[in-house]
């Protein structure tokens, strides 16, 4: 072997991040973004007249185990009003209500300027799914993206400030409130500063 393929093969292996994992694993779909192929979702049925759906791109992020704790969901997706077979919609599901049936909530844009969003929860009833919006809307670019939370296994979680609050089912995260399934409605709390 000659030097120069050594000193190449070197300054390769050097510059890749050893035992490196795509951090994105971390964000799973269903916590993180709705997979289109989602029957309900897909449907269409959760989608209101006015309100264009958002669609999340999923990043790969190849990091070592360290540099990935410090890696966030606004690292790894993105926003975007384009729809492409990959995309996830922009969003989340879990059993919110806690009566053993999923429930959704989509991020949705406002038709008129396509900037300004809106958080919509969709909570399954006998008869479908009762519409529920949340928190006050965004604007596509501040980097917020929902979440969904799995009910803690004590059912207790905590807030910003160590409050406690029981929960009966998952949580969802949009921005600085988390909210959770308390008397027939979804409750805000503030959650992050």
């Amino acid at each position: 072997m000659n030097a120069f393929v050594a000193i190449s093969i070197f300054s390769l292996l050097s510059s890749a991040p050893l035992w490196a994992e795509d951090c994105s694993r971390k964000f799973p779909s269903g916590e993180f973004g709705i997979p289109q192929s989602d029957p309900i979702a897909a449907s269409g049925k959760l989608f209101a007249e006015g309100l264009i759906p958002l669609y999340m791109e999923k990043q790969r992020i190849e990091e070592t185990p360290e540099v990935c704790r410090d890696v966030y969901a606004f690292d790894v997706f993105r926003l975007t009003l384009e729809k492409k077979k990959d995309y996830l919609y922009a969003g989340c599901y879990g059993d919110f209500n806690h009566d053993g049936v999923r429930d959704y909530v989509l991020l949705f844009a406002s038709a008129p300027d396509r900037k300004k969003t809106q958080l919509k929860a969709f909570i399954h009833t006998g008869d479908g799914y009762r519409a529920i919006s949340l928190g006050q809307g965004g604007v596509m670019d501040d980097g917020h993206i929902p979440y969904c939370i799995r009910r803690p296994s004590n059912g207790i979680f905590r807030g910003l400030e160590g409050q406690e609050y029981k929960v009966p089912g998952d949580l969802v995260t949009y921005g600085w409130f988390t909210y959770f399934w308390e008397n027939n409605d979804l409750r805000e709390i503030l959650t992050s500063d």
